[in-house]
């Protein structure tokens, strides 16, 4: 059994890992608390990227995210997972990515199922995003917005955003990182 491709890394509200369990399981009923991760690529001009999750993804389709989510496997070694996880989506190559926070959170979509996750927050910034072969099965479309822009799609509802980016997005807002006039967004 490959326990990269069909176990996640279980965690209390903190983050703190507590063990393994099967990614249905962690999807499926009150869900399991688990270990993921968002990753917000800025391009070199700035511009943050958002990212249309694909028509198959069975929680949130067709919604706008903070350009990579994805989890940590057992044993993965956290930066190849998100430099693994962003070429995977949308075929660029990047760095390590800075870790900004992380929170807990969860949210049931429909009948599908749940997220109940610990999400770590990273930020890539300066990516080249000349030609960006994206994966149809993670990422359907893609555009680039300055934060200014992005703040006021969020808050007039324009997009159907996933909600681990909109409390992700606003905390980085809440907490002033540099950037944005003192935002690291």
């Amino acid at each position: 059994m490959n326990l990269k491709l069909s176990y996640l890394i279980t965690t209390d509200e903190k983050g703190k890992a507590l063990g393994v369990e099967e990614k249905a399981a962690c999807h499926a009923g009150e869900g399991v608390r688990h270990q993921a991760f968002l990753v917000m690529i800025r391009d070199d001009r700035g511009r943050l990227m958002l990212a249309r999750r694909s028509r198959l993804k069975t929680l949130w389709p067709r919604f706008w995210d903070g350009t990579v989510a994805g989890h940590f496997s057992p044993g993965e070694d956290r930066d190849m997972a998100l430099v693994r996880r962003v070429k995977e989506e949308t075929g660029l190559d990047c760095g390590a990515p800075a870790h900004l926070f992380g929170f807990a959170y969860e949210a049931r979509y429909e009948e599908a199922g749940i997220e109940k996750e610990y999400c770590d927050v990273f930020l890539a910034s300066g990516v080249s995003t000349e030609t960006i072969p994206l994966n149809p099965a993670e990422v359907s479309e893609c555009r680039f917005v300055d934060v200014p822009e992005a703040e006021r799609m969020i808050a007039a509802g324009a997009l159907e955003f996933t909600p681990w980016f909109v409390t992700a997005f606003g905390k980085c807002m809440q907490i002033g990182l540099p950037g944005r006039g003192g935002s690291h967004l």
